[in-house]
This record gives C-alpha cells, structure tokens and sequence, in this order.
C-alpha cells in the first residue's frame, strides 16, 4: 500500500515489537562521489600481502566528474579467505530506508566477490552482496539489496569489501568506485553497458585477403549508441569507422593489413556514459609481406632455448623496426646481437641490440636490394639460456612493429602475441626433515624417477655436499638456521627448481599438552592423544581402575601401562611430535584415572581420569558449545572467556559425559598458535582430561593445512565415508546414535557424506538419531554460504527420521520449529545453532521455521540430556540467565 508516498513494505512482530519497513519513493542519493578530499576514507585488509587506496583522476578509469577511488589488493601467496576493504572511518548514515545500495565499479575480471557491511539502528551488523564474481572488465553499476524488517538508521560501515574465499583464486589487482548511492525502488537510471556481438575477423581467424572491413554489432536497449564515442584500434593506432545507428553495425574502412597477427580494439559508450569494450586478435594470409615470431614452448633451466623470426616476402620490405622485452631476472642473453640471416648484408642493419635490461631491438633499412630476399624465410633468431632460479613460465613480450614497403611511404604495423616458455627442470628434490635438532635427507632424481649420483646440494654460493649412488645426502647444516633457505640440486648444465625449506623450531616440550580424548571404534575403546617436542619419542599410557588408585596410586600392580605411536607433524611454525594411544577392551560402566608420556618420572603429564559409557538405557548428559574462532591468547578478548564458559559449565554439570563443538575451535587452522590456545584453555583435570571431545570441522579449521591439523590431533573413530576418514564419524553412547559430518567440502561431499549416513542410522537400533555438522540447512545468516548443505541434507535427514541436528557457523543461537519437507511438522526434524562461545557475533535474520533466536552479543553454553523419555535442552547465557529450555519427545 503507499501513504504518504511511502511504501510499506514489511511488517514484522518480534518478541512483540513492531517494525515497519518504510522506504521512500525518490530519486537515489548520492552517499559519495570522491569529488571533495578522501582524508575520512581508509583500508584494511584480512589475508592479504598488502591493500591501499587512491584518489585518481584522468587518464585512470573516471565514471563521473573529475575523481573515482581506486582500491589496490595483493593476495597472492595466502591461505584462507581474504580481504581488501575500503571504508569511511566513522561510517556513512543513512537514515531513511533505502531498497539497496549502488555504485559503479571498473572490474578487473578477478573473480573475486564484492559486498558491504552495515549496521542497523540496533546496531547489528549484516553483510550485502553485490556480485558473487567481477568478471568484467570495465565500468558497471552494481546493486545489492537492503534486507527488510531492520530499524534505522543505518550505518555503511565498509561501502567496499573485495572478498576471496578460494585459494585457487589469490591475486593481485584493483578496482575503481565512482558514485556510492542509496536506491529506492526499481532503478531507471540507464546502467547497462552496451554489448558488441557479431565481430569480424572473428577471434583467432585466418583471413585470406589482403585487405578487410573490420565489424562488429554494437546495441543498446536503453539511451541507445553514442556514435561520437565509437573508437575502434588496429594494432595501436586509431582508425576511421562508420557506424549504420539502424542495423548497429560498426565498420572500419579497408584495411590494408601485412600478414601476421593483428590485434583490435572496439570501445563504445551510449547516450549515459556506460561504456563497453571488446579487444580480440585475428591473422592475415593473403598476398602481403609479413613477420612471425615463435619460441620453443618448453626449456630446461640453466639451458638454452631459442626464437625464430619468420619472414615471407622479404625482398618486397624496404624497412623493418622490431621492439621486444624480457625479464632478465628470468633469462640469460647470450649473445648481445640477433643471429641474423647470412643473406642480410651488414649496410641493411640500422640496429641489431639486445640489452642487459631485457630490451631487444633491431631496425633494417634497404631489404628491398637484398639478392635473392624473396627465398628467406628466417630472418634471425635469438639465443637465451633461461637462469636456474626460474620456477614458473617466461614470457616474451613484443612492443613495438612498423614497416614500410618498397616503393611506399605508408607506414604498416602488426602484433606478435606474447610467446611463453615453459620452465622444466632435470632432476627433482625431496627434503625429508628440516627440524633443529635432526639430519635432513635430501633426495635427487632425474625426470624417469632414477636417483642421481653426485649432484651437488647448493645455497647459492654455499655447497652442503653431493648426492651418494643412491641419490641421497644426508646433512645436518639445514637445521643450522632457524629460517627459510632455498636450496637447489645441481649436476653440470641440469639443475632441479629451487625449493624453499622452512628449518622448524622444535615446539613445546618433554611435558604432554593439547592432550585430549576421543571416542574409539566401540563403547570399550578410548583414544588419547597429545603432543610434545618431537625429541620425545616414546609414548605410553598408566590407567588403573578409580578404587584401586585411592590405594595405591600408579604404584600398585592393578596398574596397566600400554604404550602407543608417536611421529613428528609439521606446523606454520615449527614442529612437534604427536603421540596416539587407543585402549582396547576396557570394563563396561567403568572409570579410571591415567597418565600419559613418555614413560619416565619428568615426563609424565597431570592425572586425569576417563569412563566408559553407562548402560544403554540409563540417561547422560553433554555439553554443547559453539563457535569460539578467538585470537591466540588466555584473556578475555580470546580464549578466556571459552576457558570460563567451560569451566562454568562443567561445575553446573560435573556429570557430563562428553563435551561436543560445533567447528570453528580456532580462527586460522594453518597457525599452531591458534590450536595450541584452544587446547591451552581446556587444559585442566575437570576438562579436557577427563572428558571426551567431539570435534567437528567448521571452515576456519579449514583453512590452509587445518584438515590435516584435525585429524592429526584429534583421534576420533575411523568408520565415516572414504574421502572423509578423520573428520566424518559415528558414536553410540547411551540410546542415542550421533553422526559428525563434514559440511566444509563440494555437493559432491556432501551427497557421499549422505549416502553413508544411510547405512548408518537405517542399521543403529538406538532410539535417539543426532547429527553434528558445522552449518545448518535452517540458518540464521543468509550470507553465511550454507547453500549446498541446504539443498543436500535435509531431504536425507527427514527420510531417517532424524531427531535433533545440531551445528553453528552462525554465532547466534537458534531453535527451530520440527520441520519435514522445509514445513513446520509436528513428526519432523529439530534444528539448533549453538551460538558463540568467543567474541564474534551475527545478527540473526527472522526466518518462519525458527521457534526461537537470540543473537545478543554475549556467550551461551548448552546442557543436552537424553533418555529414553526424550531431549532435554537447556540453553544459558555466561552469566548463567536462561536462553531456551526445550523437551523433544517422540
């Protein structure tokens, strides 16, 4: 309905206060047009070598008025997801309710994603999206939308964020914004680039004529084409077009073009300044003279290859200019001149140079009096040995081509595409081990895998020996730094890449920490793992019995000792040595106090004390904890306030049986610091020593070698899915059979994840079905990249007949209503987002399938308890106050 002029657009109860959606029909506004000075505006980045900012003006990119902003990022070289932010330091308000935000953008064809960040009237921060990918390049307007049901005023805290999730995908680049604005209602504004369609010659053809009409259709729906904006360019030079405004077409007059490649390219604008942009290549082969250029594809570092410069026609050139760059860094010159053809008399050569710098030059006067120039077909060519330390592919560049024919004072020009050389090497290198305190071994092989007898291991200048017959050196001067050395394998002219070897510290220390225990492959099986200087090698466990210890302690002979495996694990930062025990065969309903390390008096770890599972049909109780993501550190802007809420809530529940995280244990899975904290924070007698974990994978212990990080440190039960062995799980305890899956992973993952889970709960005669999973299919935070898992899981999860799914990802707390077939169904399925249990906090977006929300920014901690009568749920803040309390019965 409209009053006022006023669209009311949504209204929304909420815990019985209404909130009207209210947006104004008018013109956009515009929020900042880089006009005036930008010293209020600013950057950051996350995971990222560097971000900055630029106020530039012509003849960089420009949408509107003299200035644009432009946002430069380099990702290369990261892990994770990264970003590059540009933002006004104290905020842009808005205080009415736009529809959507818009700016224009010059793409840079990254791929990366852009989106904002905002904040509502109560202060809740929510994210909005522009584009899931720039793949243009040039200027566009884009648009995201404002959710309804929030309160103004709004705050654009960052109008830009350049976001990376994909480590494939880690460049460097940037883009230009030009006229940030407030929408309201549908845009008439023409923000469409016109498109060109139908051009001839078409990319990569061979055309066999020697002169042609180069074409192209060019449309616009909306202000239609501005034909004075039409510029299309053949090899760098501008030239005239004609343009039919009926049909669209665009046309070049004749071209008469010198055999070889040309490059084109077309840019035109419509009546509103939107601008498009089409560049391609084509060939000629028709009666003219021409020039080619081509290298070998592939060459061997520290070895030789070549260029070769095709001519046809010689005799019908009078002069000849050629321009071409390199990176010296990368390529060696070995002779200062090209190889020309004998045939080229040395009157004819103006200028024959290649330069230390990477420039080559070579200009040719008179050719037309070379005899018998009509039967050479090379020109020259060029010898470069390609360096030793060249890892990745070389390129040569051509700059700049002009001639003129015999006869004439026409000037003709050409292109020569990029020429790219492959970089191979002859042997191949192994590092095993390089750590303080132990020998490396260092083998070489040739490309057919056979080792390679004397090649030298060098560091620049510095030799740490030969290679035996075996291919093998083993050395101790690696672990004699306590930084990166890039090494090479070198035997006369063949060389190996050079590999960059991190000397790692030893981490920790003969006393046991990141200790924890986890459920075995059945109800009488315990797994305990822990960590130490990888100097310490043995592993074992003491266990005996509760009543017998409070004899005797470890000294009585009902003490068992077992011992277990142990191998060194490589971190960010150093390395330690990971120690695994499994007790087999323990007493049903039994508990025990135990110790573990490596067997002598110094090296034991604190006493903690571990029970198998009570009967089946007795009840038990767990405790749920959500995401903690909290900077490396014990205080109460990092792993503090997880250490209080645990302890909190093992002294309310001294008798839980187990403790279960939703994912998201640390903020960067690839760094040691961060799950040496959360280990750190749990390591007491009441805690992680005395009560097992179940661990769950969420997408920041995926983050660069976190998966690998999980599984080594966690030793959870070995039955999930193939692909998913040490991250995908299942456990019985008490009448209830759970399920941890992986949602961190392809649709393909997950639909493999679900076929297994088929055999797990269709055969489990437990009354309870319970899955643990990082993201909800039912979530809280639309941006939170919970799709997959929507589409995949709940359709498996009601044809099971699961009771109760419990996750996180969303750092607020929600219960849904039971749901089958995405409906409210008294027979179907609970949803619980835990919450958080760090500093990091989500608003929560109302959904109809939710029960209950709370999204305040304050830790909740979770006691489930099962019987067989049914689940109880209670849900408390830190401070103890009630969330949610919930029976699920059936």
């Amino acid at each position: 309905m409209v009053q006022n002029d006023i669209f009311i657009r949504a209204v929304t109860i909420l815990g019985g206060i209404m909130k009207m959606d209210t947006r104004k029909r008018q013109k956009p506004i515009i929020l900042e047009s880089f006009e005036g000075e930008i010293n209020d505006w600013t950057s950051r980045g996350d995971r990222c070598q560097s971000v900055s900012i630029s106020h530039v003006t012509y003849p960089e990119p420009v949408r509107f008025g003299l200035y644009a902003l432009k946002l430069s990022y380099d990702f290369t070289n990261t892990i994770g997801t990264s970003g590059a932010y540009a933002y006004v330091k104290e905020g842009i308000i808005i205080r009415d309710y736009p529809s959507s935000i818009g700016m224009w953008v010059f793409g840079d064809g990254s791929g990366h994603m852009i989106r904002a960040q905002m904040r509502d009237g109560n202060q809740h921060a929510f994210q909005i999206e522009f584009v899931k990918k720039v793949n243009w390049y040039g200027w566009k307007f884009i648009e995201a939308s404002i959710p309804h049901g929030r309160t103004i005023p709004f705050t654009l805290e960052i109008p830009i964020r350049i976001i990376e999730t994909s480590n494939d995908n880690k460049d460097a680049g940037f883009i230009y914004i030009d006229d940030i604005q407030a929408m309201y209602g549908e845009n008439d504004q023409d923000v469409t680039n016109p498109e060109i369609t139908k051009i001839y010659p078409a990319e990569g053809e061979i055309v066999h004529v020697s002169e042609c009409r180069i074409r192209a259709q060019v449309v616009d729906e909306d202000s239609g084409v501005n034909p004075t904006s039409i510029k299309l360019y053949v090899d760098g030079i501008e030239v005239k077009t004609e343009f039919n405004e009926r049909s669209g077409e665009v046309s070049s007059t004749h071209q008469k073009l010198l055999n070889g490649s040309h490059k084109t390219r077309l840019v035109v604008q419509d009546h509103a300044g939107n601008e498009s942009e089409k560049i391609w290549q084509f060939e000629m082969n028709g009666n003219m003279p021409g020039i080619k250029a081509h290298s070998q594809s592939i060459a061997y570092i520290g070895n030789l290859f070549e260029i070769k410069l095709e001519i046809n026609k010689l005799h019908i050139f009078d002069t000849l200019k050629l321009h071409f760059v390199f990176n010296p860094d990368e390529v060696e010159v070995v002779h200062k001149q090209l190889l020309l053809h004998e045939q080229i008399a040395e009157h004819t050569i103006i200028v024959n140079e290649i330069t230390e710098t990477g420039h080559m030059y070579l200009e040719l006067k008179g050719l037309h009096s070379i005899q018998a120039g009509q039967t050479i077909a090379q020109l020259g060519k060029v010898i470069f040995r390609l360096r030793s330390n060249v890892t990745g592919p070389v390129k040569i560049l051509f700059q700049e081509g002009l001639a003129k024919l015999g006869g004439s004072s026409e000037k003709f020009r050409w292109h020569i595409p990029p020429m790219e050389v492959t970089s191979k090497a002859h042997y191949k290198m192994c590092i095993d081990r390089a750590t303080i305190g132990f020998d490396s071994k260092i083998t070489v092989i040739d490309e057919w895998e056979r080792p390679v007898e004397g090649a030298r291991i060098i560091n620049g200048a510095n030799e740490y020996g030969i290679t035996n017959k075996g291919g093998v050196l083993s050395t101790n001067q690696l672990a004699q730094t306590t930084d990166s050395v890039m090494i090479q394998a070198q035997k006369e002219r063949k060389y190996s890449f050079l590999t960059r070897v991190k000397v790692l510290n030893q981490l920790c220390s003969r006393q046991p920490t990141m200790l924890n225990i986890t459920f075995g492959e059945d109800l009488t099986c315990m797994n305990i793992t822990w960590v130490t200087s990888s100097l310490i090698t043995d592993t074992c466990i003491e266990y005996v019995q509760i009543e017998a210890y409070e004899e005797s302690g470890f000294t009585g002979g009902a003490v068992n000792r077992v011992t277990g495996i142990s191998k060194e694990y490589a971190f960010d930062n150093g390395e330690v040595q990971v120690h695994r025990v499994s007790l087999t065969s323990l007493e049903k309903e039994t508990c025990y106090v135990y110790r573990v390390g490596d067997g002598t008096n110094d090296g034991w770890s604190k006493v903690g004390k571990l029970c198998t599972p009570k009967h089946q049909s007795e009840s038990f109780n767990f405790l749920l904890l959500g995401d903690t993501q909290a900077p490396p550190n014990q205080t109460n802007s990092g792993y503090g306030l997880f250490k209080k809420i645990m302890m909190r809530a093992k002294s309310e529940y001294s008798n839980a049986s187990f403790f279960v995280h939703v994912g998201d244990m640390i903020d960067d899975g690839n760094l040691f610091r961060h799950w040496e904290a959360f280990f750190q924070s749990i390591n007491n007698s009441d805690l992680a020593l005395s009560m097992p974990i179940v661990p769950t994978v969420g997408n920041h212990e995926n983050i660069g070698a976190g998966i690998s990080t999980f599984k080594t440190v966690f030793n959870v039960p070995n039955n999930g899915p193939n692909n998913f062995h040490g991250t995908v799980y299942s456990f019985d305890y008490g009448n209830a059979c759970f399920a941890v899956l992986n949602t961190e992973t392809t649709k393909e993952g997950l639909k493999e994840q679900a076929n297994w889970l088929k055999t797990i709960m269709q055969k489990t005669e437990r009354k309870w079905k319970i899955i643990v999973q990082h993201r909800s299919p039912y979530y809280s935070n639309p941006d939170g990249g919970s799709e997959n898992v929507q589409e995949v899981f709940p359709a498996i999860f009601d044809e099971l007949e699961i009771d109760l799914v419990i996750s996180g990802h969303d750092h607020s707390y929600i219960r849904t209503c039971q749901l089958k077939n995405g409906e409210i169904n008294s027979e179907g399925t609970t949803y619980l987002i835990a919450g958080s249990t760090g500093n990091k906090f989500y608003a929560a977006i109302p959904q109809s399938y939710m029960k209950i929300y709370f999204d305040e920014k304050t830790q909740v901690y979770t006691n489930v308890t099962i019987s067989n009568g049914g689940i109880q749920i209670l849900v408390k803040k830190l401070d103890g106050s009630i969330i949610d309390r919930y029976q699920l019965t059936k």
